[in-house]
């Protein structure tokens, strides 16, 4: 069960947050902002006839010529000539202000210039409402549109190494019958920039939508019924919302175990939700050179590069695994039964967590920020991928949720891990030259992949840009690959034999203390190493390519080594007040329940920040909306 929250918890890696950074702030003049040459105000025909020659299909013409014609009616009503000499001719006007002027409320709705662009704010989101206004008036039948002009840079000639386009976004109120390509072809037509459009989704609930809820309530009213009539059936048992609430918030535990692990990693995990919470609000947020500004300091830099978080999870993960079951798997069918256990376990949720994110989330609210057609159009394509635990052997877009990586490295390492422990019971010399060997592979084959191909070392925030393409390379290559992420897995199993066949050793005599030493003072330098190293590279995206492939190869296991040799020595004896904060009888209740928060924490945060109208405003200890 344990291994099963791990999987969840440990998914929460936000795998496209790279991919979805804002450029840095620069001054508006610093770009090139030339008059659109193909959109000439004073010499193109009225907006009526200029509608006519649109080159979409007939629906979305139509109305785009209702509202351009109510545009011009409206610019006429005003004027009005002859109103004078003729009180008929000023009736005609009057009615035809009435009639249009909700053309004035269209253009009024459209994106305009925000304070605040050279520290971020991107977003000239116009006005949703009057977008929606118009819809349930039946005056238009508008959908809320962003956008996305890439603006270059007017010093890219001077070599300036800032090169990344500025990506404002811009919110226009587009005729429903238009579909998102006619609408992007119709932009590039008229506009100098590239563009990226995204327009919002029905949020009526769909039939999928209804199923899925349905379902869900279903289950609600079994756990429910399963409370009250409290039947015996262990299946009944295992519905029963005050057994499992009892059983969740029990501090009870086995008396010879881990404990410490426990503490452990829910510290790791209030670590690891912080530094998310601070990559996925990037999106959202339109003080942007907030992240930057942040991005030299020290003590920001564990919240800037945390992939590696992951790994000692990874290796904990492992680790507890093998401990629990060393001794337990003795034959075939046992690990058959283990196998099957853990996927009757962990899949149906799992697989609930997937469509939840394909067919629910989407529809869950509206608003000029929440746009998740990307979402939508990533899990209509991959789903059975993630199902099948194999989405990240195709590439890390290939996903339904961000996190689906994890788990299906989780999924992929299990079956071998597993392996290795029935081996290990009967022949522990060979498993661990087999995990040695596997270990040597993976560590030298990310060495090779961020050698040859110059590849970042991890994903983080650098105050230069580096481009889209070699972040996704290195997504593919370094963070997403069953093998070069397969050392923590491997360093757990390891540990895991170790501290399974030394149980209760205590090192007292002088080569003990002098090993305590040694590994404490090895496992410091180890974490410092790997919090803090590729702080210059942050600064300035450059950096000595072996030392990057380095790092690249070895901060995951080295990141592992150090986490559980921490654990090893507290296990053993050393650090005995730390020892027993992190024996803590809280932690082992919490340890249950941090799943249950961690597996919707990236959900409950894309909800917050995208459900609002406005962007929010980020500090280091809140964040605003001017809702």
């Amino acid at each position: 069960m344990w291994r099963l929250f791990l999987l969840f918890v440990s998914a929460n890696a936000c795998s496209l947050c790279p991919l979805r950074v804002p450029p840095r702030p620069r001054p508006l003049d610093q770009f090139k902002l030339p008059s659109i040459p193909d959109l000439n105000l004073e010499t193109m025909p009225e907006f009526c006839n200029f509608s006519r020659q649109l080159d979409v299909d007939e629906r979305c013409r139509v109305d785009f010529e209702k509202l351009f014609c109510a545009t011009d009616d409206t610019l006429d009503s005003l004027v009005c000539h002859g109103q004078t000499e003729n009180r008929k001719r000023c009736s005609e006007c009057a009615h035809k202000w009435e009639e249009s002027k909700w053309a004035i409320s269209w253009w009024d709705s459209l994106g305009k210039p925000a304070a605040g662009v050279s520290d971020g704010n991107y977003y000239w989101l116009g006005d949703y409402e009057l977008c929606s206004q118009l819809r349930k008036e039946e005056k238009f039948d508008g959908q809320y549109c962003r956008v996305e002009l890439e603006i270059p840079d007017a010093l890219v000639e001077e070599g300036c190494p800032q090169t990344d386009p500025l990506a404002i976004v811009l919110g226009v109120c587009m005729p429903r019958s238009c579909n998102d390509d006619q609408l992007h072809k119709l932009i590039q037509e008229y506009s100098p920039y590239k563009t990226v459009i995204d327009c919002e989704l029905d949020v009526h609930f769909s039939i999928p939508s209804i199923i899925v809820l349905a379902t869900l309530a279903l289950w609600v009213a079994l756990q429910i019924s399963a409370t009250f009539f409290s039947p015996e059936s262990w299946i009944w048992m295992c519905l029963n919302i005050k057994i499992n609430t009892r059983r969740a918030l029990s501090t009870k535990r086995a008396p010879e175990s881990l404990h410490a692990l426990h503490g452990l990693e829910f510290i790791t995990f209030i670590w690891f939700i912080t530094a998310m919470v601070y990559n996925l609000m990037q999106p959202y947020i339109e003080n942007v050179a907030f992240s930057y500004d942040s991005v030299p300091y020290v003590t920001a830099h564990p919240t800037n590069n945390y992939s590696y978080l992951v790994d000692g999870l990874l290796a904990l993960s492992a680790l507890y695994t093998t401990y629990l079951l060393y001794g337990e798997v003795t034959t075939v069918k046992d690990i058959l039964q283990v196998l099957a256990k853990t996927l009757v376990r962990f899949w149906p949720a799992y697989a609930f967590c997937v469509l939840f994110m394909w067919i629910l989330f989407p529809e869950l609210s509206s608003g000029p920020m929440w746009i998740h057609g990307d979402t939508v159009e990533r899990c209509s394509r991959s789903w059975w991928k993630n199902l099948l635990f194999i989405n990240n052997l195709f590439g890390v877009k290939d996903t339904c949720v961000d996190f689906g990586y994890v788990v299906s490295l989780e999924a992929q390492y299990f079956v071998p891990l597993i392996v290795l422990i029935y081996l290990a019971r009967s022949r522990l010399f060979t498993a661990k030259i087999i995990a040695i060997l596997l270990l040597s592979l993976s560590i030298s084959f990310s060495f090779y992949r961020a050698f040859i191909e110059s590849l970042p070392p991890a994903p983080l925030l650098t105050a230069e840009p580096i481009a889209p393409e070699r972040i996704e390379q290195m997504l593919n290559a370094l963070v997403i690959s069953p093998l070069t992420r397969a050392s923590p897995t491997i360093v757990g199993f390891l540990f895991g034999v170790c501290m399974w066949n030394e149980d209760g050793v205590k090192y007292k005599d002088i080569f003990g203390k002098l090993f305590t030493v040694i590994m404490t003072l090895f496992s410091a330098f180890a974490a410092l190493f790997v919090m803090f190293s590729l702080l210059p590279f942050a600064t300035s995206s450059a950096g000595h390519p072996l030392f990057l492939a380095f790092y690249a190869a070895f901060h995951r296991p080295l990141w592992a080594i150090s986490l559980l040799s921490f654990l090893y020595l507290s296990h053993h004896g050393s650090f005995a007040w730390i020892h027993a904060i992190l024996t803590w009888r809280i932690f082992s209740p919490l340890s249950k329940l941090t799943w249950i928060a961690l597996i919707v924490a990236e959900p409950i945060i894309l909800f917050i920040f995208s459900a609002l109208n406005r962007p929010s405003y980020a500090t280091n200890w809140s964040t605003t909306s001017n809702n």
